[in-house]
């Protein structure tokens, strides 16, 4: 008994190691099978690589750094000028594959040269907007950045006579782009909306497929807004060989879509899904998911109020932004770039400014997520400069259009060269430029050119105080927005307008607007009257000029390249802390 116990015992467990060996065997194969339909690695990523930065002033001592980064930490009080000369960064990628790699710089400051695996391929002028490198057959990156003096990058000034500072460095992200030779979106990925309203509203995407025909016959498209596909795709045949970009305009009506505005900042997630067959299986070539919100903007010929998706909008409050912070310059995380949007948006604001130059991604995302409206603007300040450097400006206008035209929250986009002696040719060139990028985009400018910019954006203190404005019609009866006040008109003279250098006399120092914490009650007390006094005057004119909102000088305290001192006239100090008028505001 004992025995055939045994036996039986010894006959299962070599049953079940059949069955084991039967079962892996087949698993085995159908992984074989299934790894010939499928890809390696993914086919698409977006890889942030701040870290694993080495940086050198001279290539010869190199330290690891993390970006943002800035070449060096700024005293809050400015002992000496800020920092400008020549650096280094190198990094190495991850390694290359049988990927199409891009890797986007976010920003560098302000003329960059970038070497990959030792060959020179790019070099880019200009420190406020991205630029692309193609990384596909190489991963030993080295850039060398400049921020010296150069009369052809906007704003062009030399930082001695410049009323801001542009800090050195990789002060912004990088991103490695992986994608699929055989099939991919091109990432400049245009939306806009027409005939908008609470019944319904189209969305309007603009976009650029590239593929290889030797390897795909056919692939489709899937559209969805938060999650739910919006209509049934079709498959595409690559009928034309000779063609390997196709260039699509889709419409798609939204019924009854949730607006946005500042009030519900009501945002959806359009994701766009490039599919093909690899053998017998469907594969997601690529993705891209764009943040949108759904609003129009107008001024109708009958009025020069400005409508928010058909709604008439009130007197529009807002401010001017600097993006620097204590130390560290521009190299400012996320976190503190939507910390300022928060802080803006918690004083009482409608609307913000860029001056003088385009802000972060990051700041442009929390606005809106926050509903804060947003001027953006190019770079540029009381200088005009020669052919090239007006070149340079125009491709500004352009590039900052393709980076931000997605964002529902900018309002006026600012193709014009603040206080600058602009031409008519050069405003006539930039005004057509955001129609051809986003033909209902508003533009402002702060001179009145008849026919050229859709507002009229004048800085209030640069005119004859109080009453100028209180009867100006702008031509063609085009709106006014106040971009600056509460500043200027209070320290210059009208003698000494644009002259930056203007030491006041002591009892008009004492009236301005330039007060720091640490100078007391009294000089706080006086900022709140002088931005209170312009403000009132300003809702004031509104009713008998077209004037639809205004902007106090500034936010935040500032440091500049032509004084020795902080520009204090700032409703919170450069560490963020509010003085007396935050409160005013709120």
């Amino acid at each position: 008994m004992y025995e055939n116990k045994t036996h039986i015992r010894v006959c299962l467990s070599f049953r079940c190691k059949i069955v084991l060996l039967v079962t892996l065997f087949i698993y085995l194969w159908f992984s074989i099978r299934w790894s010939h339909n499928l890809p390696s690695r993914p086919l698409f990523e977006k890889i942030l690589i701040d870290d694993d930065w080495e940086f050198s002033f001279d290539e010869l001592t190199w330290i690891m750094v993390t970006l943002p980064h800035t070449p060096r930490v700024e005293p809050i009080e400015k002992v000496e000028q800020q920092w400008q000369g020549t650096c280094f960064y190198r990094r190495k990628l991850p390694i290359v594959d049988n990927s199409y790699r891009i890797l986007q710089f976010d920003a560098a400051m302000h003329e960059a040269d970038v070497w990959v695996d030792g060959v020179h391929v790019v070099h880019h002028l200009g420190g406020y907007l991205p630029f692309d490198v193609n990384v596909s057959h190489g991963n030993n990156i080295t850039v060398r950045l400049r921020n010296t003096d150069n009369p052809i990058i906007p704003p062009g000034k030399t930082l001695s006579e410049l009323d801001f500072n542009y800090y050195g460095g990789l002060y912004r992200h990088v991103w490695l782009f992986k994608k699929s030779y055989q099939l991919r979106f091109d990432r400049d990925i245009r939306v806009q909306y027409e005939n908008v309203n609470r019944s319904q509203a189209t969305v309007r995407i603009r976009f650029n497929i590239t593929h290889d025909q030797n390897t795909l016959k056919r692939y489709r498209i899937r559209y969805l807004l938060n999650g739910d596909e919006l209509f049934p795709s079709k498959v595409i045949d690559l009928a034309n060989p000779s063609m390997n970009s196709v260039a699509y305009d889709i419409k798609i009506i939204v019924i009854h879509p949730r607006l946005w505005s500042p009030w519900k900042p009501n945002l959806y997630t359009l994701s766009l899904g490039l599919r093909s067959n690899i053998g017998t299986k469907e594969i997601v070539f690529d993705q891209e998911n764009i943040t949108i919100g759904i609003r129009s903007f107008e001024f109708r010929s009958n009025s020069s109020f400005l409508f928010l998706n058909g709604e008439k909008l009130d007197f529009l409050v807002g401010t001017n932004r600097h993006q620097e912070y204590p130390y560290v310059g521009y190299a400012v995380p996320d976190r503190a770039q939507r910390r300022d949007a928060y802080k803006i948006k918690a004083a009482g604001f409608h609307l913000v400014r860029c001056s003088h130059y385009p802000p972060s991604i990051a700041f442009l995302d929390a606005c809106d997520r926050l509903g804060l409206l947003v001027i953006n603007s190019i770079p540029g300040w009381q200088f005009f400069g020669n052919k090239t450097f007006q070149a340079n400006a125009l491709d500004d206008v352009r590039q900052m259009m393709r980076r931000d035209s997605n964002h529902p929250c900018i309002f006026l986009w600012e193709a014009s060269l603040n206080e600058s002696p602009m031409s008519r040719e050069f405003m006539a060139r930039a005004h057509a430029i955001v129609k051809e990028e986003l033909s209902n985009g508003l533009t402002s400018g702060w001179l009145d050119e008849e026919n050229i910019y859709d507002v009229f954006a004048p800085a209030r203190q640069h005119r004859d105080r109080p009453y100028f404005y209180r009867f100006y019609r702008a031509k063609n009866n085009k709106p006014i927005f106040l971009a600056e006040y509460g500043d200027w008109e209070y320290y210059a003279s009208k003698n000494h307008n644009f002259n930056q250098t203007f030491l006041p006399q002591l009892e008009q120092f004492q009236n301005t607007s330039r007060q720091r914490r640490c100078d007391g009650e009294r000089g706080l007390l006086q900022q709140i009257f002088n931005f209170q006094e312009a403000h009132n005057d300003n809702r004031l004119a509104s009713k008998t000029a077209c004037i639809i909102g205004d902007a106090n000088w500034v936010m935040f305290d500032y440091k500049r390249g032509y004084a020795p001192d902080i520009e204090a006239s700032g409703i919170m100090d450069i560490n963020r802390l509010p003085k007396f008028v935050f409160y005013f505001y709120q």
